[in-house]
């Protein structure tokens, strides 16, 4: 049975630390390990950028081809992780994120990040500060690291404050987007509503907003 060498590195004030797990006898080329932590979250800062900018060519160089996110409950491929924000940006709302606190784990050509994306979500002139929980996994090939994976999920104590309005307030609110014929959202909640209909919008923010 091969033998393992396991490397810990701990670097910066942001605490990173790299796990590496790597068997001696191991056919497939493997990057050097103290220099991976760089390299792994400057492509997933790259990711945030090209989905920022809606850069389908960075986005598709970054990503494997088989690349899935899990994102609000939801299975997400490549291609429809792309348009889903998108659509986002089409309909108003943008954000931004950030790696904070990231934690490593590489093993030869594979890799798994944790980190806390500190960002936010805007829409029109409102902003709110949002943070989320992340992993994201990496495949390393042809000398570049390409995620394979992402799973976000909204951070229980940033989420703590978006709560279902009451029942009267959503009546108020729609019979507010009907009469006049604007459009609101209630931040954060998965409740968008237009002079129509109810629909569902899961990048909502922390108040309720009225388009006039």
């Amino acid at each position: 049975m091969p033998t393992t060498k396991h490397l810990i590195i701990s670097a910066g004030v942001s605490a990173t630390t790299v796990l590496i797990a790597t068997p001696v006898s191991a056919r497939e080329h493997c990057p050097d390990p103290p220099t991976q932590t760089e390299a792994i979250v400057s492509v997933e800062t790259g990711i945030f950028s090209a989905l920022k900018n809606e850069d389908k060519v960075s986005w598709e160089r970054l990503t494997v081809r088989d690349f899935v996110a899990f994102e609000g409950g939801h299975r997400y491929g490549r291609t429809d992780f792309f348009e889903l924000l998108k659509s986002a940006h089409a309909a108003g709302r943008h954000f931004e994120w950030n790696v904070t606190g990231p934690r490593i784990a590489v093993s030869c050509t594979l890799a798994t990040l944790v980190y806390v994306n500190q960002g936010s979500v805007s829409q029109g002139s409102s902003r709110s500060a949002v943070s989320w929980l992340e992993t994201a996994t990496f495949r390393y090939a042809g000398g570049q690291w390409r995620a394979v994976f992402i799973e976000s999920m909204r951070d229980a104590d940033s989420a703590a404050i978006h709560q279902r309005p009451p029942a009267a307030t959503l009546s108020w609110a729609r019979t507010m987007t009907r009469q006049h014929g604007i459009d609101g959202y209630f931040a954060g909640t998965g409740i968008r509503l237009d002079a129509s209909a109810e629909a569902v919008d899961r990048f909502g923010q922390l108040d309720i907003v009225f388009h006039f």
